[in-house]
């Protein structure tokens, strides 16, 4: 499951949030789930015409399996194409 929430601000700058939720059925409840929320910082323009997305985001697991990483980090580039 993914739900996202972006928070517009000006100039095409926004906020995003889209914290994941995973599970694998077949482990043992302890070692089964992964949380991890997430707050980063967007921006959509045009370089050299090309209408492109840019994202940051910084993830912390608040739930994980034993052994997991408290963190992550994540840096998204989306080139868009227009009809």
């Amino acid at each position: 499951m993914q739900p996202f929430v972006n928070y517009n601000l000006s100039d095409g700058w926004y906020l995003v949030s889209s914290p994941l939720i995973t599970s694998d059925w077949n482990k043992a409840l302890a070692n089964a789930g992964r949380f991890r929320s997430v707050a980063g910082l967007a921006k959509s323009s045009r370089s050299v015409g090309q209408p492109m997305n840019a994202q940051l985001q910084a993830f912390a697991y608040v739930e994980k399996p034993t052994g997991g990483p408290q963190w992550a980090i994540r840096f998204q580039v989306q080139f868009l194409v227009p009809r």
